[in-house]
C-alpha cells in the first residue's frame, strides 16, 4: 500500500521531532487518517486456524501459558491443571494434595524450560514449581520474602529465562532470582520499587524490563543496582502494564489497556498506536510476540488478534466471525506462542487453544460477512488475471476484481446496474478476447461480456438483437481461440462465435453427434482446449472426449468400454490439460486422472490406488518441473509423471480453502502462481515454494503400555519401575518375561497435518519388514516375545513427502524368566556335569561289574569245562576200568578155583583181600561212572530205603 507507507514515513519524520507529551495529538489524527486508508484495501490473504478445546481432551478451556519444549511437546497451562500434548494426544497433570511430587496449584499462569530439561511452572496461588521432565514428577521451589525463612509469596504472573541460567520471577510480592547453576537452586529475593510485577523481558543489555500493575514499566539494569521508571505518557491515566516485548532490533513493545507502545531505548523515542483497529480505548494489549517477519502480533482482550508490520504500521485484525469455524474464535488472547517450526499459538479465555502457519505457503481469500474487501461469496468457479495482473475470480456470489497492485477491489453482481440489465451473479467460467474484452459466463444467466475500458456489462440480447442470437442461460466453459474466436460450452453443447463483426455474427453449434449411443442429446460441455495442432478437445459430463478437426468436424469420441482396458476410465470429464511435452491429461468425475497415448488410442489412468486422496480431477496444472497439482474432492494431490508417482498429497490442515474443489475453478498466472477455487474460497500458491517447505517428520515415542495399561514414568508396574525416565528420552527399555503384550506409541509432532502423516515401524528380530500404518493407529504392539535384546524403528512422514523422516530408535531387552538367565544356565550346567559324572560313575561300575561279571562267567564256563573234562575223564577212567577189572575179577575167580585149595590160608586170606580190594575199585569205577552220568545231568536222584547199619559194618570192613 504506497499511500500509508507514505503517510507513516511522514509520520515518522515529523512525530520524532516533538516532545512526548506534543506527539499525542498529532498521532491520534495520523491513527485516524491511517484506519480510513487501510479498511479500504482488499482483503488480503487469511489463514485457516485449527483449535485444540475441551472436545479434544483439553482439560480446561482458559489457557493462559504456552510453550514447547525441546523434544517437542506442547504445553498448555490452564487454570484446571497442565496438559501436555504430542499432536494426537493429551497427558493431564494436576495437583494430588496426597503427593508433593505433584503440581502445588492447577491455575497456571507462566511456562519456561531450562537447560537440565526442567518445565518451571509458574501458579496463581501455589507458589513455582518445576517438573523434571527426565523423571516426569514435580518439585516445588518456595520464594521467601524475608532472610528467616518465614513467609513465602505464592502467586507468580511471569518467568523469564536468560542466558545466564538466570530464572527471573515475577510475582505479586516483588521479583525473585534463582541461579539454575545450582545444584539445589533457591530463590532470592530483589527489591524493586514496585511489588506488583505482570510481565517480564530481558534486552540484549541484560536489562530486565518489568511490567508493573499500576507502576508502569521499570527498568532493571545489570549489573545490580541501580534500577530506574520509565515514565509512561498515558491516554487513559493507567499504567498497568499486561505485556513487554522486545524484538531483534531492540524495539520495546509495550501493551496495556488502549494502546500498543513503541519505544527505542536508544534514541528514547517513544510512538503510541491507540485505537487499533480492532479495538476501542476500553479494550486492553494483553500479549505480545514479535516473528523473523517483522511482524508484531497483538492479542487483545475483547476482540482477538492483530498483525501489525512494525516496518509499514500497517494493521490487520483477525476478529472472531460468526459462521467462520475456522476463524478465531476466541475475543481473548491471553498468550501468544510462536514454537520452533513457526507455527503460532494462541491461548483463549473459554475458546482453547488455537494455531496456524503464518508463513504458510498457501494464501487463502475468502468471503467475510460484511466485508465488502473480500470474496463475493464461497463457492468459487472460475479464475483469470489480466494483462495488467489483476485477479479476476467468479463465484457464486458475483465477479470479483482484485487489484494486486493497490490492493482494492470491486464486485460486480445482481445489485449492479448494467446497460444490458441485471448481471446473473453464478458466474461459471471466464475469458479475454483479444481486446481485453472479459467474456462471462453463468448458470442461468447466459452468456455476458464486459468492455475493456468502460467495464460496462453486456447480455447477448443486447449485443445481438437480431433473430440469430442464441439464449444460453447454462455456459459451463469458455475458450479464446487463435483466431480469437469464441468456443462456448453449455448446456445445450458447444458453439462457435467467430470474432468478425465485432462478435455480431451467427453463432454455429457444433455437432458432436455420433453413431453411439448417448445418455441425452446434448451433453454438458464442461472442458474445452485447443493443441498446437489447432485441433479441439471437448470433455462432456456424460459423452466421453472429442477430438475435433480444425473445422469443428467430429475426429474421434473416446469413452469408458468395460470390455477395454486401455479406455476411458470415466465418461464425466471435469478437466483438460496439455503438459510441455504436449500429452494431453484428462480429469474425471470419479475416474481420476487419465492420459492419452495418440498413437495406440490408448488411455493410461490413475487414482486413490497410485496414492491419489480422490478419484475426480476437478483441475489440473503443471509446475516448471512438469509435476502435475491436482485439485480433487479431497485436497490437492501432486502426480510426477518423471516417477509416476503422487509426490505430495495437501488437505485442509495445510491452509487450502476447503478440501473440496469446483470444476473450471483453476488458473496459473504467467509468473507461475497457482489458483484453485472450491467451495470454500479460492487458494493460491507457487508451487516450488510450497514443495520447499515440507519438513522432515520426527518421531518420538509418547507411551509404553504392557498389557494394554499404561505405564508411568518412575512408577512401578508388577513390582518393577519399567521407566525409570519419561519414555520419550529413552534409548534403551528392560522388561521382564513377565509383560506378555507390549505397546509402544509414537507420535510425528506434527500439530498442523498430523492426522494426515503415515508411519512405519519394526523390530529386529521379530519382524525385519516395515510395518506400515496411519495416525490414527499409532501404537506398535508386540506380544510373547523370547528374551533376548531387540531394537525398536519407527519413522514418520507427512502427506506432502515421498520421504520418511529420521529413524528413532529403541532398544528393547527382554530379561528371561529365571530358569531362563545366565546363572540359572551356569547351575545347570553345573548339574548337567555333576550328572555326567554321575552317570560316568555309574557306567564305570557298569563296566567294571560286567568285567567282573564276564571273569566269573569265563571261569565259571573255565571250571564248567573242567568239570566236563573231569567227568568225561572219570567217565572214560571208569569206562576203560570196567573191561581189565571185570576180566581181572574173572581172572582171580578162576584162580582161586584152581589154585585155592593149595594155598595156604595166608595166600587165600591175601586173595581173597585182593578180590576184595578189586571189588571195591570196580564200585569205585561204577561210582565215577555214575558221577559223570550225573555231572551230565543223566542220573536222576531218588532216594533209596537201605540198611544203614549194614552199609556202616560194609565201609568198616573195607578198612
Amino acid at each position: 500500500m504506497p499511500q500509508v507507507i507514505f503517510l507513516i514515513d511522514i509520520r515518522h519524520k515529523l512525530i520524532s521531532k516533538l516532545s512526548v507529551p506534543l506527539r499525542q495529538p498529532i498521532w491520534r489524527a495520523l491513527s485516524w487518517s491511517l484506519l480510513l486508508i487501510t479498511t479500504a484495501a482488499a482483503q488480503t490473504p487469511g489463514f485457516r486456524l485449527s483449535q485444540f478445546s475441551l472436545d479434544q481432551g483439553l482439560s480446561q478451556s482458559t489457557v493462559e501459558a504456552i510453550i514447547q519444549d525441546s523434544r517437542g511437546y506442547m504445553w498448555f497451562g490452564t487454570t484446571d491443571g497442565l496438559n501436555r500434548y504430542d499432536g494426537n494426544g493429551l497427558k493431564i497433570y494436576r495437583n494430588n494434595p496426597d503427593s508433593r511430587e505433584t503440581l502445588s496449584d492447577n491455575y497456571i499462569r507462566c511456562l519456561v524450560e531450562d537447560r537440565q530439561q526442567r518445565l518451571w511452572v509458574g501458579t496463581d496461588a501455589g507458589g513455582l514449581n518445576f517438573l523434571d521432565l527426565v523423571q516426569d514428577h514435580f518439585h516445588q521451589i518456595p520464594l521467601y520474602l524475608d532472610s528467616m525463612e518465614t513467609s513465602q509469596t505464592r502467586q507468580i504472573w511471569d518467568l523469564y529465562l536468560d542466558q545466564d541460567d538466570k530464572l527471573w520471577v515475577a510475582t505479586w510480592n516483588g521479583l525473585f532470582t534463582i541461579d539454575l547453576n545450582d545444584d539445589h537452586p533457591k530463590a532470592q529475593h530483589i527489591p524493586t520499587p514496585a511489588k506488583q510485577l505482570r510481565r517480564l523481558a530481558k534486552d540484549d543489555s541484560g536489562n530486565i524490563w518489568i511490567g508493573t500493575e499500576n507502576s508502569g514499566v521499570i527498568r532493571y539494569p545489570k549489573p545490580l543496582p541501580p534500577d530506574f521508571k520509565l515514565s509512561l505518557p498515558s491516554i487513559t491515566g493507567n499504567k498497568r502494564i499486561l505485556a513487554i516485548e522486545i524484538d531483534d532490533s531492540q524495539t520495546v513493545w509495550i501493551g496495556r489497556r488502549g494502546e500498543l507502545i513503541e519505544y527505542h531505548p536508544d534514541s528514547n523515542e517513544l510512538f503510541q498506536y491507540p485505537y487499533l483497529d480492532a479495538f476501542g480505548e476500553n479494550d486492553e494489549v494483553i500479549s505480545l510476540v514479535a516473528d523473523q517477519d517483522n511482524i508484531l502480533w497483538v492479542g487483545t482482550s475483547t476482540n482477538g488478534l492483530i498483525q501489525f508490520d512494525r516496518s509499514t504500521k500497517v494493521q490487520r485484525a483477525h476478529t472472531p466471525l460468526p459462521n467462520l469455524p475456522w476463524g478465531i474464535s476466541g475475543s481473548t488472547i491471553f498468550e501468544i506462542y510462536r514454537d520452533g517450526e513457526g507455527l503460532l499459538w494462541l491461548g483463549t479465555n473459554g475458546d482453547g487453544v488455537q494455531y496456524f502457519d503464518p508463513r504458510s505457503p498457501f494464501k487463502y481469500y475468502y468471503h467475510q460477512p460484511h466485508d465488502n474487501y473480500s470474496l463475493s461469496n464461497n463457492s468459487v468457479r472460475s479464475i483469470l488475471t489480466d494483462k495488467s495482473g489483476n485477479l479476476w475470480v467468479g463465484t457464486y456470489g458475483g465477479l470479483d476484481r482484485f487489484n494486486q497492485a493497490n490492493q482494492s477491489v470491486r464486485h460486480y453482481n445482481a445489485h449492479n446496474t448494467h446497460a444490458g440489465g441485471p448481471f446473473n451473479p453464478n458466474v461459471y467460467c471466464l475469458t479475454f478476447d483479444p481486446d481485453s474484452n472479459l467474456w462471462i459466463g453463468t448458470e442461468g444467466g447466459g452468456l455476458y461480456r464486459m468492455d475493456y475500458g468502460t467495464n460496462i456489462i453486456y447480455q447477448p440480447s443486447t449485443m445481438f438483437p437480431d433473430s440469430h442470437s442464441v439464449d444460453l442461460n447454462l455456459v459451463f466453459e469458455l475458450f479464446t481461440c487463435p483466431d480469437s474466436g469464441l468456443l462456448i460450452g453449455t448446456g445445450a453443447g458447444l458453439f462457435y462465435l467467430a470474432p468478425g463483426n465485432n462478435y455480431r455474427d451467427p453463432w454455429k453449434k457444433i455437432d458432436l453427434t455420433t453413431t453411439a449411443p448417448k445418455i441425452r442429446d446434448e451433453a454438458d460441455v464442461l472442458a474445452i482446449l485447443q493443441d498446437k495442432w489447432g485441433r479441439t478437445w471437448v470433455g462432456t459430463d456424460g459423452d466421453g472426449l472429442y477430438l475435433l478437426n480444425r473445422d469443428y468436424s467430429i475426429q474421434k469420441n473416446f469413452e469408458h468400454s468395460t470390455d477395454d482396458r486401455f479406455s476411458l476410465s470415466n465418461n464425466r470429464i471435469k478437466s483438460l490439460f496439455i503438459d510441455s511435452h504436449d500429452k494431453l491429461w484428462i480429469g474425471t468425475n470419479g475416474g481420476g486422472l487419465n492420459s492419452l497415448d495418440e498413437e495406440s488410442d490408448h488411455f493410461t489412468y490413475y487414482n486413490q490406488n497410485n496414492g491419489m486422496t480422490d478419484n475426480t480431477i476437478y483441475g489440473i496444472l503443471d509446475d516448471s518441473a512438469g509435476r502435475l497439482w491436482l485439485s480433487t474432492n479431497n485436497g490437492i494431490s501432486v502426480y510426477d509423471p518423471s516417477i509416476d508417482r503422487v509426490v505430495s498429497n495437501f488437505g485442509v490442515a495445510y491452509g487450502l480453502q476447503n478440501k473440496e474443489f469446483n470444476t473450471g475453478a483453476f488458473f496459473q498466472a504467467p509468473d507461475g502462481e497457482m489458483y484453485f477455487g472450491g467451495i470454500g474460497g479460492l487458494s493460491a500458491f507457487y508451487p516450488e515454494e510450497v514443495l520447499s517447505q515440507i519438513k522432515a517428520r520426527r518421531v518420538v515415542l509418547t507411551a509404553l503400555r504392557v498389557e494394554n495399561i499404561p505405564v508411568k514414568t518412575g512408577q512401578p508396574y508388577s513390582g518393577n519401575i519399567l521407566l525409570p525416565k519419561d519414555i520419550s528420552i529413552l534409548s534403551e527399555l528392560e522388561l521382564s518375561y513377565r509383560e506378555k503384550i507390549v505397546s509402544l506409541e509414537f507420535s510425528s509432532m506434527n500439530y498442523l497435518t498430523g492426522p494426515t502423516d503415515e508411519y512405519r515401524y519394526k523390530l529386529s528380530g521379530v519382524n525385519d519388514n516395515w510395518v506400515y500404518t496411519h495416525a490414527t493407529n499409532r501404537l506398535a504392539t508386540f506380544t510373547h516375545l523370547p528374551s533376548g535384546r531387540y531394537a525398536f524403528e519407527v519413522e514418520a512422514r507427512s502427506a506432502a513427502s515421498l520421504n520418511f523422516g529420521p529413524t528413532r530408535k529403541l532398544f528393547l531387552t527382554i530379561e528371561p524368566p529365571p530358569w531362563k538367565t545366565w546363572w540359572a544356565y551356569g547351575i545347570y550346567i553345573i548339574l548337567l556335569g555333576l550328572i555326567l559324572v554321575t552317570l560316568r560313575q555309574n557306567e564305570i561300575k557298569k563296566i567294571v561289574l560286567k568285567n567282573e561279571l564276564k571273569r566269573k562267567q569265563d571261569e565259571a564256563t573255565r571250571l564248567n569245562e573242567i568239570d566236563q573234562m573231569k567227568s568225561r575223564l572219570i567217565a572214560n577212567v571208569s569206562h576203560e576200568l570196567r573191561t581189565p577189572l571185570t576180566l581181572l575179577d574173572n581172572h582171580i575167580d578162576e584162580l582161586g578155583q584152581e589154585i585155592g585149595p593149595v594155598l595156604s590160608n595166608v595166600a587165600k586170606k591175601s586173595l581173597k583181600n585182593v578180590k576184595s580190594s578189586l571189588v571195591r575199585v570196580n564200585n569205585l569205577s561204577d561210582q565215577l561212572f555214575e558221577l559223570s552220568r550225573f555231572a551230565a545231568g543223566k542220573v536222576r536222584l531218588s532216594a533209596l530205603k537201605t540198611d544203614v547199619r549194614q552199609l556202616c559194618i560194609e565201609i568198616g570192613d573195607e578198612f
